[in-house]
């Protein structure tokens, strides 16, 4: 009887931390996400609008918790930007 292979996963498969956020009110009447993404995108954070109110965050599994929370500042402000009524509302509440 043949010796059966061991399965594995192959070297090159990796893995990385993800994170989505939904943004926005679905009574939004504008696109938050992609407004959000350029934003952040001008002040040196890569992020992904991958709907028109979800966010996308890839970070390296080597990312600061200084790095993480710079990039909530950056984000936060973004979003700020973005949706200045929504802003408003969360500073109400």
């Amino acid at each position: 009887m043949p010796a059966q292979k061991k399965t594995s996963k192959p070297k090159s498969v990796k893995r990385a931390p993800i994170a989505a956020v939904k943004v926005g009110k679905s009574q939004q009447k504008q696109p938050v996400a992609k407004a959000a993404a350029t934003k952040c995108l001008e002040a040196g954070l890569v992020i992904n609008a991958i709907g028109e109110d979800i966010l996308r965050f890839l970070p390296p599994l080597i990312v600061t918790e200084t790095q993480i929370d710079d990039a909530l500042q950056i984000l936060d402000k973004a979003l700020a930007e973005s949706a200045p009524s929504q802003a408003e509302e969360k500073v109400a509440a």
